[in-house]
């Protein structure tokens, strides 16, 4: 069967499908422009991961991924802003029902773009190539690009090379109602978060259901917190269903996962709500 080789979403609105039934890994969908109500399906991809962005001045808004499966990718869930001069937002983002195998750099990242525009190739425009490695380098979300609304639920990452992600927001315009509902990371990498798994900051979120058994406590790089409800689903939020281009992930052992939610996160996981009523 056929593969989808790359399919360019700029400047795209209105109601859009897309589903693919092929078992060849194909280029993920990417957004650079305005873009509204659209819903992809039953892929196979690898890369530079199912990314929104670079979004600068402009808006994404009510888009869905599901049903995916990443092979041996370069990044698994990416949205990221450039340096913007004018207001630009993501907003109403659901990923849902997706493994991600063996990613190579960052599993989940939301936030700036890790880019350099120049012929230095570490200068951050808004994020360098060279963070977090090179202690020099710079990292900084864009003030004017907002997130609000992103959904992540019945997400497996198996065996990244790194630690799980980056959550980073600006300490002007921090991310709102970010919600991790069954995110679960199996044998994660160590480096170069450690224990926190993530590195995040400003962030109003919320870690939900099976998403990383147990309460730790929150580090200097701690987000802004949200009370104890999850944001409502965005549209196109169906219950999980079997990925039909994979089988059935293993399911994870308390050995196996890392235990902790994202450290910005109010954990408010099945594991953790069941020990504060014990």
């Amino acid at each position: 069967m056929s593969s989808v080789k790359s399919v360019n979403m700029t400047g795209m609105t209105g109601m859009t499908t897309l589903t693919t039934h092929s078992t060849r890994p194909t280029r993920a969908p990417r957004f650079a422009q305005d873009a509204q109500h659209m819903l992809f399906e039953r892929i196979n991809a690898s890369g530079v991961g199912l990314t929104i962005g670079s979004i600068g001045s402009t808006t994404v808004n009510n888009i869905t991924f599901r049903d995916a499966y990443m092979h041996n990718t370069f990044k698994g869930i990416y949205m990221k802003f450039a340096d913007t001069n004018d207001p630009g937002s993501i907003s109403n983002v659901t990923y849902e029902n997706i493994v991600i195998d063996n990613p190579e750099q960052w599993a989940i990242w939301i936030g700036p773009a890790q880019q350099s525009d120049s012929s230095r190739p570490c200068a951050a425009h808004p994020c360098s190539l060279c963070w977090p490695q090179w202690s020099a380098a710079k990292c900084y979300a864009p003030p004017l690009g907002t997130y609000e609304n992103i959904l992540l639920r019945n997400i497996t990452v198996n065996n990244p090379s790194n630690s799980p992600g980056v959550l980073l927001g600006n300490e002007t315009n921090p991310m709102i109602n970010v919600t991790f509902e069954d995110v679960v990371v199996n044998n994660p990498g160590d480096k170069p978060w450690g224990d926190d798994g993530y590195y995040c900051e400003n962030i109003e979120g919320v870690a939900t259901g099976k998403t990383w058994p147990g309460e730790r406590k929150k580090g200097p790089t701690a987000c802004i917190h949200s009370n104890d409800t999850p944001n409502p689903h965005p549209p196109y939020s169906t219950p999980p269903r079997p990925d039909p281009t994979h089988p059935n992930p293993p399911q994870p052992t308390p050995s196996s996962m890392l235990n902790t939610v994202p450290p910005c996160f109010d954990d408010q996981t099945d594991a953790t709500l069941a020990a504060r009523l014990a």
